[in-house]
């Protein structure tokens, strides 16, 4: 199986629900069962949504879902805002943090406690990409170009 699917879109979060619905019908397409197009199109929707949100407004983002033999990838690409370089370096130690765990389940348990600690405006919670981690059994790593472009990617293993 090879399949692709590429798109750009405005960062608006009014997107998100389009994006869902597009990204669950391509994925319906594949021979992927039902629980495994439940899981990507969550996988999709939570780069996108840190896409947005770390993303400058008036720049595009592009999405790709590439499935090849039994792998599948999922990239967003957006230009990052200067103001959130402090984003990067969280997304870095939290990376970082995510493969030290030897258990994706665990490091779930271990966000979901650490963010019930903590006070609400002191959040950040960075459980979006430990859920990818752990629901879409997923490697997730990031660049960042010299044009300030940031690409975080997720490959998983098909079931």
């Amino acid at each position: 199986m090879n399949d692709e699917l590429r798109f750009t879109i405005r960062p608006d979060w009014q997107e998100i629900d389009r994006i869902n619905e597009q990204a669950r019908e391509f994925l319906g397409r594949t021979s992927l069962p039902e629980p495994e197009i439940d899981t990507y199109t969550m996988v999709v929707c939570e780069l996108l949504e840190n896409g947005i949100k770390y993303g400058r407004p008036n720049e595009n983002i592009s999405v790709t879902v590439r499935i090849a033999d039994d792998t599948i990838m999922i990239q967003v690409s957006n230009k990052v805002r200067p103001d959130a370089r402090l984003h990067l370096e969280e997304l870095d130690r939290t990376l970082q943090w995510i493969r030290g765990i030897q258990d994706p389940y665990q490091a779930y348990l271990e966000r979901v406690l650490e963010i019930s600690r903590e006070s609400l405006s002191e959040t950040k919670s960075c459980l979006g990409l430990v859920r990818i981690a752990y629901e879409g059994g997923a490697e997730i790593d990031f660049v960042l170009d010299e044009d300030d472009t940031l690409s975080v990617s997720a490959v998983a293993q098909l079931r």
